[in-house]
């Protein structure tokens, strides 16, 4: 079903629990979203983001839902539906890493680890003690991580999907 902007807006008005959401209606293409969003210069994060079939429609999705991911708050959503019509399978890959040496300063493994888990050459050394602490309090939550024997265990799950033709 499509929906005007004019009508999101009333739904929205008239959905009662939701004083508290602040809501814009953008009228634009998502290259347009961007260029004001870059000319606003702002640092504002957002919460939650779609994107719903309209990655058809743009040069570069790849830049684009990269850009929107910039957009996001720590604990923000960025969702994505697209009509594909392609089959798939999808598989859930386990994989776990033991961080502990992470959690050591000064532990040569451990700032490899943390190079690598955050994508950063040297982050030890180039990131700010609050950037570092909030890292290491991320990976040691029980959503990335668990405990056994004493060892911090990462949760490096990765899901494979597999189209047919």
């Amino acid at each position: 079903m499509l929906y005007s902007h004019h009508t999101c807006s009333d739904l929205v008005a008239k959905t009662l629990g939701l004083d508290h959401i602040t809501f814009r209606f953008n009228k634009m293409t998502a290259s347009e979203v961007e260029s004001d969003w870059k000319q606003r210069n702002t640092d504002r994060k957002l919460d939650f983001i779609h994107m719903i079939q309209m990655l058809y429609y743009v040069t570069d999705p790849e830049a684009m839902v990269s850009f929107f991911r910039s957009l996001l708050n720590k604990d923000g959503k960025l969702l994505i539906i697209l009509v594909s019509g392609i089959p798939y399978q999808s598989h859930t890959l386990p994989s776990q890493m033991d961080i502990t040496e992470c959690f050591t300063a000064g532990d040569e493994k451990g700032e490899l680890l943390l190079d690598f888990l955050t994508e950063v050459l040297e982050f030890s050394k180039n990131a700010s003690p609050e950037l570092k602490a909030g890292v290491l309090e991320l990976l040691k939550h029980p959503e990335c991580s668990r405990e056994v024997d004493g060892r911090i265990i990462f949760n490096n799950n990765l899901e494979a999907l597999v189209l047919t033709p």
